[in-house]
């Protein structure tokens, strides 16, 4: 009888144990990702940072070879699009469920030598966080959106007229 009551008890007690294993490792997890969302925004900033720093260039020098074009916000824009298309595509439930699905965003530019290393799970992010992030990002691209249509209306850069696609990414996010 002692021995059974040993083994019903060292039962419990690796049941306790995974129990506090799993709920670590979704932390780890968690935290994990939200490093990785926190380095690809902070990659999308430096982009967009670039292409302000080019447009600075081209107004001191006047050189075209730093000019930047439509293209260039184009890919800024799209890159944050990108990642809110793929936090809003998760639902409050998965982000409660301890199983994660399979689907993930690949982080960073396709240039990136650990593209096939960093993928970011988004069902682990708290509804509250993905909130947050997606008013960031729209945000921010309202803000590249803006810079872009006052550089072409002041004359600073005559190439940088926001087109269709420009106003697209927006509705896109707004909607």
């Amino acid at each position: 009888a002692n021995a059974k009551s040993n083994a019903n008890a060292n039962t419990k007690s690796n049941a306790n144990n995974s129990k506090s294993k799993s709920k670590a490792s979704h932390v780890e997890a968690q935290s994990q990702l939200q490093l990785q969302l926190q380095q690809q925004l902070g990659a999308m900033q430096r982009a967009f940072d670039i292409v302000k720093q080019l447009q600075h260039m081209y107004e001191q020098t006047g050189n075209e070879a730093l000019q930047p074009n439509q293209h260039s916000f184009q890919l800024v824009m799209r890159a944050y699009s990108k990642l809110a298309l793929s936090i809003s595509s998760f639902s409050s439930s998965s982000s409660s469920s301890s199983s994660l699905p399979s689907s993930h965003l690949q982080s960073g530019s396709s240039r990136s030598k650990s593209k096939s290393k960093s993928k970011l799970n988004m069902s682990i992010i708290r509804q509250e966080e993905k909130i947050f992030i997606m008013k960031k990002i729209l945000h921010t691209v309202y803000t590249i959106f803006s810079y872009q249509e006052y550089i072409y209306r002041t004359n600073r850069n005559s190439i940088v007229k926001p087109k269709l696609s420009s106003y697209t990414v927006l509705m896109e996010l707004y909607s």
